[in-house]
């Protein structure tokens, strides 16, 4: 649904989507916020990209196993990015222009490509990429 008007994703409690693979809401400038991620057990790719307005990725992301993208690359409005993954199927991280993520987040092993062109992160450590 990329370009959408959605404001928020998933509207209710309980929401279950155990088919979907690929959630791409790219350029929906509006979306402020996304619920629970743990009725999407299947989720291999999150694209955000250009999504101004979100302002955090919600701590459940890390229920999402078969995780293996996430693309928040210009979400210039993005404060939090969940630590401490427990994605251990996550490669690939886009975090370029994101101005106010200012540290990075702990990330698994198993990510192979991190993409920070423009962020708003200082300093690169061992121990944040595993």
């Amino acid at each position: 649904m990329p370009w959408s008007s959605l404001t928020q994703l998933w509207g209710g409690d309980n929401v279950l989507l155990l088919n979907l693979k690929v959630c791409d809401l790219s350029e929906s400038k509006g979306l402020i916020k996304i619920m629970d991620l743990s009725g999407v057990p299947n989720l291999e790719e999150l694209v955000l990209e250009g999504c101004s307005s979100l302002v955090e990725i919600p701590s459940s992301i890390q229920l999402c196993q078969k995780l293996t993208r996430i693309n928040v690359s210009r979400c210039v409005n993005l404060c939090g990015f969940p630590s401490d993954h427990r994605c251990t199927s996550l490669e690939v991280v886009y975090l370029h222009e994101c101005p106010r993520i200012t540290q990075l987040p702990q990330l698994p092993s198993t990510v192979k490509t991190l993409y920070l062109r423009k962020s708003g992160i200082k300093q690169v450590t061992g121990a944040s990429i595993g």
